[in-house]
């Protein structure tokens, strides 16, 4: 028994020193993507991928080494003398330099330069993808968090009414049942405010991965007005506009376009690799050729009497058409996505236009007031219950409501590569 005591001492301590060095970090959306950008490690990782891309384009623009032979004597037959070193000493000394023809250093920069290219689209797709689900992740934190508080707002009074009416039942003055549904009324949003919570710190921990804040630091999100999202008026909007706004910003479709001047940038270089190079050099030769000292120019090259980079040609030209029919996907893909998320909007503003904007305010009203009547007994408790449950009901409605405006805004936002929709 002591030990079992000791435990839950233990575990009572911990969970107090654990709230009390918890850090609470309170912050508006804006200030979250601010730093979301300063402090995501997966984008800082992705960012060095670009230097790695410069790296290549100042290896390429290198040129080839010149190469050193030296050849000296080991044995001296005639003499029969080893590693002789006077001057009737056989020596060799030879240098060479490649020189690469038809441009291709120059190609192989440019192959580079476009590598780099593509390198630095891809980060920013990157980018537009974790800021999208930073996006999805504050609108959702924003809505459980909006969920909580109308919870809290109608169960504080219930926690109330419950106690006054233990009071009154213990008192003889109301029956057991009536105060069993209440009782139960409230254990069922006690669960359904467990449900949120978890959910909230599920979000709460996605976002702190993104943001590349401490296990210890609780994060907390500002309010917003549902108002800025409800009132948009999307009335004079075309989606062919859109369209022209993806192809146009969409960085995975401009990558595409890289790739495609990849490959022929790729082409380019594989038929002047089919050109052989030049090497020359110079040869001295003391004692080991027809006069004592000699010098002789050296010229060689190869004869491309087979292999004339065929192969690697006829793969160039494959991966041009594969960049062409995956180029003409990409904008398929893109043009597929701009409509969908465009008819989903109107779909979803249809239905928010016809909801009134003040409908949580009237859903507080009909709390309170149903909680009043109660009190005064001109409400039955089936009534009351009634009242509370279409007040739970209508809070869920109207905030997944205003959950989907947002969620179908940004969608929008990611589908054309731009904020054309400023959602704080």
């Amino acid at each position: 028994m002591k030990k079992l005591f000791a435990l839950l001492l233990g575990m009572g301590t911990s969970t107090l020193l654990w709230a009390q060095t918890t850090d609470k970090l309170t912050l508006s959306m804006a200030a979250m993507e601010q730093i979301f950008l300063k402090n995501n490690l997966e984008l800082l990782a992705e960012e060095y991928n670009i230097e790695l891309a410069e790296a290549e384009i100042i290896q390429a623009r290198l040129w080839p080494n010149p190469e050193v032979n030296i050849e000296w004597a080991v044995f001296d037959t005639d003499d029969r003398v080893w590693f002789r070193n006077d001057n009737d000493a056989q020596r060799v000394a030879e240098i060479n330099q490649l020189i690469e023809t038809a441009g291709k250093r120059r190609k192989r920069v440019e192959v580079e330069q476009i590598n780099k290219e593509i390198t630095s689209l891809e980060f920013y797709e990157v980018l537009r993808l974790l800021k999208s689900d930073l996006r999805q992740n504050m609108g959702e934190y924003y809505f459980l968090q909006s969920k909580l508080d109308r919870y809290q707002r109608g169960i504080v009074p219930l926690k109330n009414l419950v106690k006054v009416y233990q009071s009154q039942f213990e008192k003889g003055n109301i029956a057991r049942s009536e105060l069993t549904r209440l009782k139960t009324l409230l254990i069922s949003m006690n669960k359904n405010m467990l449900a949120l919570k978890h959910e909230r710190n599920e979000v709460a921990a996605e976002l702190k991965d993104l943001l590349n804040i401490k296990e210890h630091i609780a994060i907390q999100l500002e309010g917003n007005s549902d108002a800025i999202w409800l009132s948009r008026d999307i009335s004079g909007l075309n989606p062919y506009d859109f369209l022209d706004a993806a192809l146009e910003n969409r960085l995975d479709f401009k990558a595409e376009q890289a790739r495609l001047k990849l490959a022929e940038a790729g082409l380019k270089l594989a038929k002047s690799e089919a050109v052989p190079d030049l090497s020359i050099g110079a040869l001295y030769d003391r004692r080991g050729a027809a006069q004592n000292d000699y010098w002789g120019l050296l010229v060689g090259f190869d004869i491309p009497l087979f292999d004339r980079n065929q192969g690697v040609v006829k793969a160039s030209k494959v991966e041009i058409l594969q960049a062409q029919i995956r180029q003409e996907q990409k904008q398929t893909e893109i043009s597929n996505e701009v409509f969908l998320a465009f008819e989903n909007l109107v779909a979803t503003m249809e239905v928010a236009e016809e909801t009134d904007l003040q409908m949580l305010q009237y859903l507080d009203e009909m709390l309170d007031g149903a909680l009043k009547n109660y009190q005064s007994h001109q409400l039955s408790l089936i009534e009351f219950i009634d009242y509370y449950e279409s007040f739970l009901e209508g809070v869920e409605e109207c905030l997944d409501l205003h959950k989907q405006v947002y969620t179908d805004l940004e969608k929008i936002n990611f589908a054309i590569g731009q904020n054309y929709f400023n959602l704080y």
